[in-house]
């Protein structure tokens, strides 16, 4: 049997790189799906309809993959969360939400992407 040609490894090595970084994207905006929220992230409000007297900022979307849908649902609750904090804003309103089931290495997990509008609210302490 014949070692693996230099080319191989090469070849193999970028695979693995390139299978590792996307991987490490599923949080959504590189961030690592399971680090904890931030202080200032905590703080965002989730409502159920655009509050009255509030600015409309922009859109964030989460997203989230695990095998445990609830897990998936918080992944992307919380990217949400530290986008709105980098627009500005401190309350948040879901505006769409897509789970689809994915072939994993160690079964099916769902594959969780939610938009959400993203709210300034005077008196709400805007989060900066």
């Amino acid at each position: 049997m014949n070692a693996p040609s230099t080319t191989t490894l090469r070849l193999l090595s970028m695979a693995g790189t390139l299978a590792l970084a996307a991987l490490n994207g599923c949080g959504g905006a590189g961030r690592d799906a399971n680090a904890p929220l931030s202080a200032e992230a905590s703080k965002v409000i989730v409502k159920d309809a655009a509050p009255e007297g509030c600015k409309k900022l922009g859109s964030a979307i989460g997203k989230g993959r695990n095998a445990d849908e609830g897990k998936a649902k918080a992944q992307a609750l919380d990217g949400a969360k530290e986008q709105a904090v980098r627009l500005g804003g401190d309350t948040i309103v879901l505006a769409g939400h897509d789970s689809q089931p994915i072939d994993g290495a160690g079964g099916v997990v769902a594959a969780v992407t939610d938009t959400y509008e993203v709210w300034s609210c005077p008196g709400h302490g805007t989060v900066k």
